[in-house]
């Protein structure tokens, strides 16, 4: 892994998630390892990812679609 602009840490709920999403057919843990890298160096997500808020500004929890089954929060 490169160095980052932000430090990405896993939250338990995160780990719990990632654990259950590997298990559907439609993950895609290259897709996601990505846009978890592009969050990390401070890039702009494409359009497709539908990036949004899931807290107030302050927790910076941000949302992200990855697929129209799978949305992950980081």
């Amino acid at each position: 892994m490169s160095k980052n602009k932000y430090e990405i840490k896993l939250t338990g709920q995160f780990k719990k998630d990632l654990k259950a999403a590997r298990k559907r057919a439609y993950f895609d843990a290259e897709l996601l390892n990505n846009v978890i890298e592009m969050l990390a160096n401070d890039i702009v997500l494409p359009i497709q990812y539908h990036n949004h808020l899931l807290e107030p500004k302050s927790k910076r929890i941000v949302g992200v679609s990855l697929s129209s089954q799978l949305v992950v929060g980081i």
